[in-house]
């Protein structure tokens, strides 16, 4: 028989985690503050979004709840503007507001990344900013459509078959 291919990376948790990551050794990176104190800040995500520009096949970043900001938010965008494996990433509840987003409105727009969920959600973002966002995902080689459940919440768009309620799976 045909050797089997190689498993996936692991999904890693924590700072503790960062090194992995940078090495390949990881696919995803989660880090949730475990208290008030323990959240990241924006040059934090700096130096993590210049980590991860080098990190081979990671696809996932989660870094809901902290406090990056805007500018944790334009150096998250700056890492999806550039070709990677990114495929997933959470920026809910950090304090972004109008400027954070529309930093990833312009990165989505330059399609780098591959998204197919980006969250979004319990941020400061205007009515204005969040539709422009919509725009520049919607406009995509592989667009993102708001999700029903939350408008600041974007995944892969339903195909014309799936939107009509025909086979085609689901994602």
């Amino acid at each position: 028989p045909p050797p089997s291919p190689p498993a996936p990376p692991p999904a890693c948790n924590g700072l503790a985690s960062l090194a992995k990551v940078s090495l390949g050794a990881c696919a995803s990176l989660s880090l949730l503050p475990a208290n008030e104190r323990s959240k990241l800040g924006a040059d934090a995500v700096a130096m993590l979004a210049l980590s991860l520009a080098e990190a081979p096949g990671f696809r996932e970043l989660n870094l809901a709840g902290n406090s990056i900001g805007d500018a944790g938010a334009a150096s998250v965008a700056a890492l999806l503007a550039k070709p990677s494996s990114i495929e997933r990433v959470s920026l809910a509840s950090n304090a972004i507001g109008d400027r954070g987003a529309n930093a990833v409105a312009d990165a989505a727009m330059k399609g780098g990344a591959p998204l197919v969920h980006l969250a979004m959600s319990g941020n400061r973002i205007s009515d204005a900013a969040l539709a422009r966002l919509a725009a520049a995902l919607a406009a995509r080689p592989t667009p993102l459509c708001p999700s029903a459940a939350e408008a600041a919440v974007f995944t892969s768009c339903p195909t014309p078959g799936e939107a009509a309620g025909g086979a085609g799976g689901g994602a």
